[in-house]
């Protein structure tokens, strides 16, 4: 029986692992490069605009737009930046990519809300979060509960050892928010 992908890093998971070393290095090369297309392409989609739309306000062309889109055209800082603020949202970049956590797009505005509701600024409020989860999780809880991006949960049982891990919560967390 055929297994049945849920998400599109699911996929990617699978078909990576008939990948030779080599070719898994190319893809963990490129992989953040083409998730950071996949997000503008998402934003830009939900957002109703033409490639044509963003290239004007980000004072650019269509064509500019296309070839980023493409992986034709590496991008500059400041072209990031721009696009990132025709979103209205800022730009996040980070060396420690393992260590990064975007919130789902369906909770950013309840997010935006609370934070604001807080006087917090929405990074601040999210690394709250996160500290927070982590803290529970690492003394006491046995399980946790993860979701992908298609709203489907599983309960991960976490290992009896967890305390090993403690030290590490201590640790400075680099985390990105819109």
């Amino acid at each position: 029986m055929k297994k049945q992908l849920t998400t599109f890093d699911n996929l990617m998971y699978d078909l990576s692992q008939d990948f030779s070393d080599s070719e898994k290095e190319e893809y963990n090369y490129w992989m953040p490069f083409s998730e950071l297309i996949m997000e503008s392409v998402f934003l830009r989609d939900i957002n109703s605009l033409t490639q044509i739309d963003l290239a004007k306000k980000i004072n650019s062309k269509q064509s500019v737009i296309s070839r980023f889109e493409n992986m034709g055209r590496l991008p500059n800082y400041d072209f990031l930046a721009r696009i990132s603020k025709a979103f209205d949202q800022r730009l996040g970049i980070t060396l420690q990519g393992d260590f990064m956590a975007i919130a789902p797009i369906h909770s950013q505005n309840e997010i935006k809300y609370l934070a604001k509701k807080y006087k917090m600024t929405t990074r601040d409020y999210i690394q709250l979060l996160l500290d927070e989860k982590i803290n529970e999780v690492l003394n006491n809880n046995s399980t946790i509960t993860t979701s992908d991006s298609f709203s489907s949960s599983k309960t991960v049982e976490l290992d009896s050892q967890i305390s090993v891990f403690q030290a590490a919560a201590a640790q400075p967390v680099t985390l990105l928010a819109s």
